[in-house]
């Protein structure tokens, strides 16, 4: 986004430049949900991001502040919520448990995205009735 170049002169600054890749935009987001071990987001402030429902769809376990909101848990303990307050050994924690858990497989993930209202046969028939089409 906007902040790439400030950001990527901070990773500089911090000595860790070599262990961040500045992806930009990208149209292959599954794939990349894919490799991932474990997605972390320690959030100050977020709503509903998304990119954990993404994750979530790819099997992609997540390690996320407290701060967002637990209705973007679809239900498939791929979610471990932490307090922004909690000490560094319990986020460690966090990300060990959840890079070992066994990934949910597509048939299980397409029930919880039903279920939760994500799929858009079911949000159309939905929409038919409450608009009597």
């Amino acid at each position: 986004g906007e902040m790439r170049q400030e950001l990527e002169q901070q990773a500089v600054l911090e000595g860790v430049s070599d262990k961040i890749l500045f992806l930009g935009v990208r149209s292959d987001i599954p794939n990349l949900l894919n490799m991932f071990d474990v997605l972390i987001m320690p959030s100050i402030y977020e709503g509903l991001p998304v990119s954990l429902v993404e994750a979530q769809a790819a099997g992609t376990p997540c390690v996320v502040s407290d701060v967002i909101t637990p209705e973007v848990d679809l239900g498939l303990n791929l979610i471990s919520f932490v307090n922004l307050g909690d000490e560094l050994d319990r986020w460690e924690y966090e990300i060990l448990k959840q890079s070992q858990i066994q990934r949910p497989s597509k048939d299980i993930i397409l029930r919880a995205f039903r279920k939760k209202g994500y799929d858009v046969v079911e949000s159309v028939k939905s929409l038919r009735k409450i608009y009597s089409i």
